[in-house]
């Protein structure tokens, strides 16, 4: 999951030791927002939300590779399955060539995956959500 699993498993097992009482009023103090509709059931009870329904069947469509023109692709659901299903990831401690590794100002990290053609691509995990899918700029 990334930086945020440590944070869900520390939360997690205070509501759940939280006594019904006391889950009640969490639950009238944090309302669930729309997009987050079943939060609380899957943390009590592990009923998947209807986002998760909802969004399998997107995570499953087929998509296309990148065309030798694209340079970025912001299309969540494109993004995990090229990465899923045709990019590799790769690890370079310094960045690729003149790509920095650094973070940019609007990510909280970055990785690199790799094509079968040998293409290089940045991932940026957007610090508001979202992915970046951005063509590296790799010096000759």
């Amino acid at each position: 999951m990334g930086f945020g699993e440590q944070y869900w498993n520390t939360w997690s097992q205070w509501y759940l030791a939280l006594a019904e009482a006391q889950r009640t009023v969490v639950r009238q103090q944090w309302h669930e927002p729309p997009e987050w509709t079943g939060f609380y059931s899957f943390v009590e009870r592990g009923v998947l939300p209807p986002s998760f329904e909802e969004r399998q069947p997107k995570l499953a469509e087929p998509q296309s590779p990148p065309s030798a023109d694209e340079d970025e692709i912001t299309d969540y659901y494109r993004i995990v399955w090229l990465l899923r299903h045709y990019l590799k990831r790769e690890v370079y401690p310094y960045g690729v060539h003149g790509e920095q590794r650094n973070t940019k100002f609007d990510e909280d990290q970055v990785e690199f995956h790799s094509e079968p053609t040998g293409t290089i691509w940045r991932l940026g995990f957007l610090a508001k959500g979202g992915l970046r899918l951005s063509r590296a700029q790799v010096d000759a």
